[in-house]
């Protein structure tokens, strides 16, 4: 009796959708699939949008803001830079201090 009823239910599907097999999950060679939500961004939040002024990209993970509120270097940057440099990155005479 299962296997009566899933064998009317893939032949309505094929009757519904012609060019399919009587999988449900088949799609047509013709048709584009595209995953829900694909345009979102990868993380489910905002996110990081400071800029390094090290390497000019995104910064990932933690965040250091510069002397000037608007300058940026990840967190690991910012402690290299501290062990060789005591002053800010960006050439003001200020000291820096990450820790």
């Amino acid at each position: 009796a299962a296997s009566a009823s899933a064998s009317a239910a893939a032949s309505r599907y094929a009757a519904a959708a012609p060019g399919l097999s009587g999988d449900p999950l088949s799609v047509a060679t013709d048709t584009v699939v595209r995953a829900l939500g694909s345009n979102l961004p990868a993380s489910g939040h905002a996110g990081s949008r400071h800029v390094s002024i090290f390497n000019h990209r995104r910064v990932r993970g933690p965040v250091v803001l510069l002397d000037d509120g608007e300058s940026a270097i990840g967190l690991s940057d910012a402690i290299m830079w501290a062990k060789v440099h005591p002053y800010s990155p960006l050439g003001t005479g200020r000291l820096f201090n990450p820790f």
